[in-house]
């Protein structure tokens, strides 16, 4: 990336992000062994009363699965994340104060088109875990 931010401060974000996530993989790993070990204690004996739909849709419906497609999809975008905030970086350290999105560039009195961000895709996640703030 041209110009990025100091070496020092990139690296103690990389650090701290990278200890982030294995921290939210560990908590999710932790729930889906104790949900899946709470739902095969306590499958139903009578067929006729079905499964649980965790285990039907199986793997999406573990929470480990949805970082891992989130980090899939980052993946794939990365390049085009990598300029859109390359660029963003760029004009914030020449003082651009003007209204243009970032989306476009203004040369020479003229709009063109500048890097636009990579959208995510919405996924319909389901889940039986009720998250409170904290």
């Amino acid at each position: 990336v041209s110009d990025s931010p100091p070496p020092e401060r990139r690296a103690r974000y990389v650090e701290l992000s990278n200890t982030l996530n294995e921290c939210r993989g560990a908590v999710k790993s932790i729930h889906d062994a104790r949900y899946f070990g709470k739902a095969i204690c306590n499958l139903p004996r009578h067929p006729a009363s079905g499964v649980p739909w965790q285990f039907e849709e199986l793997p999406e419906s573990l929470e480990v699965w949805k970082p891992l497609a989130q980090a899939g999809e980052f993946m794939t975008n990365r390049e085009a994340l990598d300029a859109y905030w390359s660029e963003k970086w760029d004009r914030n350290r020449a003082g651009e104060q003007n209204n243009t999105a970032l989306s476009e560039q203004i040369r020479d009195g003229e709009i063109l088109p500048g890097t636009t961000k990579p959208a995510r895709q919405p996924r319909p996640w389901r889940s039986e875990r009720d998250l409170v703030s904290s």
